[in-house]
């Protein structure tokens, strides 16, 4: 299977979860996007099972996005690039502070922001 290729290489496994929200985000405008949304929720809980994180937060994060910044993000932006970066900097800043709220409402540890964060976003 090629995720578990790929997550034994913990730099690579992250990087996926940007690129599902990308193609989350592509495919959210088109009238037959359940199939690839179903996947994407459906790795994302695979990736947070297997990671031990905290569940349905990347799937409550993509849900945040989607009923109260896309549409605003969209309209207010031309650029295409710029959209795209402030996506990929939503995914991967807003996946640390919702679980960074999480844990500190469920009262579990705190999860840690290390230099990685920007290599994924670079």
């Amino acid at each position: 299977m090629v995720y578990e290729a790929v997550g034994t290489v913990y730099i690579w496994l992250t990087p996926l979860l940007g690129v599902g929200f990308y193609l989350w985000r592509r495919y959210r405008t088109q009238k037959r996007y359940y199939f690839p949304i179903t996947l994407f929720f459906l790795y994302t809980l695979y990736f947070e099972i297997d990671r031990d994180m905290i569940l349905f937060s990347f799937i409550l994060l993509a849900l945040l996005y989607h009923y109260f910044l896309a549409e605003k993000i969209e309209h207010t932006m031309n650029c295409i690039f710029c959209i795209d970066l402030i996506y990929v900097l939503y995914a991967y800043l807003g996946y640390y502070l919702i679980n960074l709220f999480l844990a500190f409402l469920f009262n579990l540890p705190f999860p840690e922001f290390t230099p990685l964060y920007f290599i994924y976003i670079v």
